[in-house]
């Protein structure tokens, strides 16, 4: 075949005229070939664990729902028990509070009013808080509601503290900044307050004394001067102290002189009422004048 070789010889061939045509070897960096087979099986293999893994997740998910359901059928009320509508009543909403003195009482009966045709869809004091809140105006009232925090919560503790109290605060650099730490603070400093107190002024309560019983030895005759005559022997006078001077002598009272006997006068008769008077305002009033007799005599003359 024009001296062409189909392939190179196989030297532990035999016999030198064998001219079968061999594949040569891949080469050693070449990519390696795809069986499409394996990758079909590996396929169906990640299929069939995907439809096992969505039937699990399936039946947790029925048996979750399941759960809800019976937790739900124990928590609702059984039917009969509550007086609540089944749908929410329709009502016209309570008035904005102003923080006028005048107008908390008819807000108070209108919120209480509508919580109480609300009270199916509040469910504990927090919705309860929030529904009232949204009544509030804005300004003072609306400042009552969301002014309350824990640092005015200790500013209202701190005013109703002990001046003892207050002056050991001075001396915490970093006091708590919740009320039942700085409470619980405070508790503290006022018993160690107070227990030095007690140990500066002890003042413990003295106990009756009780008067020892009359002895046999006291009827007996004895030589020693008795207790009485030691308790009113005179002392005798030291020069430090400085004797008391005698009362003076308060004379007799004088025999009071029997008053006249009383004469009875005609005050009114004798009554001059006076030309003018001046209130507390400053106004000037004048009497009327007083009609007589003679003063009538003379107006019909």
């Amino acid at each position: 075949m024009d001296g062409e070789s189909l392939g190179p010889v196989d030297p532990t061939s035999g016999s030198s005229g064998d001219h079968t045509p061999r594949a040569s070897p891949a080469p050693q960096g070449a990519p390696p070939t795809l069986d499409l087979e394996s990758l079909a099986r590996a396929v169906v293999g990640i299929g069939e664990s995907l439809k096992q893994n969505q039937e699990l997740l399936n039946s947790y998910g029925f048996g979750i729902q399941a759960l809800v359901q019976r937790m739900e059928s124990l928590s609702a009320p059984p039917s009969g028990a509550s007086d609540a509508p089944k749908g929410a009543p329709r009502f016209n909403p309570p008035r904005q509070f102003n923080g006028k003195k005048d107008e908390v009482e008819p807000f108070l009966s209108e919120i209480k009013h509508a919580i109480h045709l609300s009270r199916a869809s509040l469910r504990n004091d927090y919705d309860y808080a929030i529904f009232m809140s949204g009544f509030l105006k804005d300004g003072h009232p609306k400042a009552w509601f969301t002014s309350l925090t824990e640092a005015s919560k200790i500013k209202h503790f701190y005013d109703g503290l002990k001046p003892a109290v207050k002056d050991q605060l001075v001396s915490v650099l970093s006091p708590p900044d919740t009320l039942l730490a700085y409470s619980k603070l405070c508790i503290t400093i006022d018993n160690r307050v107070h227990q030095r107190k007690v140990e500066q002024d002890p003042s413990p309560v003295s106990a009756p004394q009780v008067p020892p019983p009359p002895s046999s030895a006291a009827s007996e005759p004895s030589s020693a001067p008795a207790a009485s005559e030691i308790a009113s022997a005179p002392e005798p006078p030291r020069p430090d102290v400085v004797p008391p001077r005698p009362a003076a002598a308060v004379p007799a009272a004088l025999p009071r002189p029997a008053s006249p006997p009383r004469v009875r006068q005609n005050l009114r008769s004798d009554y001059v009422p006076p030309s003018q008077t001046t209130t507390r305002l400053g106004r000037v009033s004048r009497p009327a004048k007083r009609l007589t007799a003679s003063s009538l005599k003379e107006g019909v003359m």
